[in-house]
């Protein structure tokens, strides 16, 4: 992908390092109409590409990094034997965790997403979290999609210190953000509206119909920008 390239695009510019070529694919199929996307499979050579991007003036817009990637082992008959015994592993975990999955639904039912968006009707901006156990962990795409179209959030618990503590403090500072911004969007709509009647008694004289009228729309523009992007990239994430 050439400087070009990514500058004429105009797109989200994503960064995606997993030693595994099947997800970075898989990623790249699925998002390659909205996105300009860059993938590296080799966890040594992230941080010399992230650099060369960097220094190309194409500073990633999101970056993704995979969690686990293979330990180095200077046997590769041994390394490959524990990357599928750890395979095997990882699908004996999905289907456990599937399979105890039952017994939980049948003792508790995940009331928190219908909360969630009964919240989120109430409150449309305040930040609301998931706040739970293992609920990340059993939740499948379609619990996942319900918390992404509600705009809301995962929290983990017994995570206490400086995770929990930042996270709230992180929500805190994202709510202050978005009411600070509305109500200077909205002072400016105000002022704007202000300066229109103001050039239309004192300087011009005369009530314009065109002029107010124009004015106003403005203004109003302005002042629910925050909730037309809002719709717009909820629209587009569905």
């Amino acid at each position: 992908m050439s400087a070009r390239q990514v500058t004429m695009a105009k797109r989200p510019f994503i960064f995606f390092c997993d030693d595994k070529p099947k997800w970075t694919e898989k990623f790249k199929k699925r998002h390659e109409n909205n996105f300009d996307i860059k993938t590296t499979n080799e966890s040594n050579d992230f941080e010399r590409e992230l650099t060369e991007l960097i220094r190309r003036g194409l500073v990633p817009d999101i970056i993704l990094i995979d969690l686990y990637h293979p330990r180095e082992h200077a046997d590769l008959e041994l390394r490959k034997k524990l990357e599928n015994e750890g395979q095997a592993a990882i699908e004996r975990l999905e289907a456990t965790i599937k399979k105890e999955k039952e017994p939980i639904v049948k003792a508790w039912q995940p009331l928190g997403y219908l909360l969630l968006e009964k919240a989120r009707k109430l409150c449309p901006r305040t930040p609301i979290a998931i706040y739970t156990e293992q609920g990340l962990t059993l939740a499948d795409n379609e619990e996942l999609k319900r918390v992404s179209e509600a705009n809301g959030e995962w929290f983990l618990k017994g995570t206490e210190g400086i995770y929990e503590d930042d996270k709230l403090k992180r929500m805190l500072k994202t709510n202050l953000y978005a009411q600070t911004t509305r109500a200077t969007l909205w002072i400016l709509s105000a002022v704007m509206l202000v300066a229109a009647v103001t050039y239309l008694l004192v300087v011009k004289r005369e009530f314009d119909y065109t002029i107010s009228f124009v004015a106003t729309l403005v203004s109003l523009a302005i002042a629910i920008m925050p909730s037309v992007i809002s719709y717009i990239v909820k629209k587009k994430r569905a």
